[in-house]
């Protein structure tokens, strides 16, 4: 009985990868053997083999993005957005930790006055700073301006009729946002 039920599971086995590679030539028209070296061959790939891959995207098929400064202006947006929201949490946690220590100082007072009343006067400056500085407001603001001009390389990239001005208008419309102007 046993023996039956893994010979039949092996059967199905078989015959679903048997399945699969069948459709693997269907569709690109290789050998199962060739497929079978493909997928088991080990080591760096050679430059001849890497062009005749099976899914290599041919050249034509994306453009690079000509201005330099359009993707400096993506990474800067991205790299300010991921900045600004470090320098929030980092102040509002150590604001949190630093009136924790004041508290637990009013109980069993291992501070002495002046470290106590310069770690209050800095826990209370960096609660002020925390919500005043409107951090998170800027983050979603070059998040947006950052998302808006990673879509128009995507599309410049992936979409050979798009037009080189329309990266451009990407950029003006993050300036905008940045600007706290509705874009057009």
């Amino acid at each position: 009985m046993r023996g039956e039920r893994v010979s039949r599971i092996r059967s199905d086995h078989q015959r679903s990868a048997s399945r699969g590679y069948n459709a693997v030539r269907k569709i690109f028209s290789v050998s199962k053997e060739d497929l079978l070296k493909r997928k088991w061959k080990a080591g760096p790939r050679s430059k001849a083999d890497e062009e005749s891959r099976l899914n290599v995207m041919p050249d034509s098929e994306t453009r690079t993005i000509p201005p330099p400064l359009t993707y400096k202006k993506w990474r800067t947006w991205r790299n300010s957005s991921m900045g600004w929201k470090t320098a929030h949490y980092f102040a509002g946690f150590l604001s949190i930790v630093l009136a924790t220590v004041i508290a637990i100082n009013t109980k069993t007072s291992f501070l002495n006055t002046t470290t106590a009343l310069l770690l209050a006067s800095l826990a209370a400056g960096l609660s002020f700073l925390v919500t005043t500085m409107g951090a998170q407001d800027r983050v979603r603001l070059l998040e947006r301006a950052a998302w808006e001009l990673e879509a128009a390389i995507a599309l410049y990239r992936n979409d050979p009729s798009a037009p080189l001005y329309e990266l451009g208008k990407a950029e003006a419309r993050g300036v905008d946002i940045l600007k706290g102007e509705k874009s057009k």
